[in-house]
């Protein structure tokens, strides 16, 4: 995958897990990487202005502010400077697949379950920046 040119959020509340997300975007040539340790920061992130954040990656399961919370409060719209079409993929440890058919409902992009590969990060990257969001979401099938 040639590195186009998007700033990535990547947002998780384990170190190594969002270092081993972080490494598979640069093993994907995407190096714009900012990296939040939880939902919270990740909005202050998203709302601040020098930030043009154009794809969220996301842990479901986090101290504070969750990952199904962040994607609720980004599709609300309420939060000024916040863009509520932001593209959002969501990469959790968690198969149930009643949990994924909601995350979906909540009007996630992607979905993965862990380990979130390179190749499966970028296949959900690539469908997901190409508008082909339903496909994204076919992480509910156990990938």
């Amino acid at each position: 995958m040639d590195g186009p040119a998007f700033k990535v959020l990547v947002v998780d509340d384990e170190d190594y897990s969002r270092f081993a997300i972080v490494r598979s975007l640069e093993v994907l040539r995407l190096t714009d990487v900012v990296q939040a340790g939880d939902g919270d920061t990740a909005l202050a992130i998203l709302e601040d202005s020098e930030q043009r954040i154009d794809l969220v990656v996301t842990d479901l399961w986090m101290p504070n502010l969750s990952g199904l919370q962040l994607l609720e409060t980004v599709r609300g719209g309420s939060r000024p400077g916040i863009d509520p079409l932001v593209p959002i993929i969501v990469v959790t440890g968690d198969e149930d697949q009643g949990l994924a058919a909601r995350i979906c409902k909540h009007g996630v992009d992607g979905y993965i379950v862990k380990p979130a590969t390179a190749e499966k990060l970028g296949e959900r990257i690539l469908m997901v920046m190409s508008g082909d969001r339903a496909s994204a979401r076919d992480g509910t099938q156990a990938s």
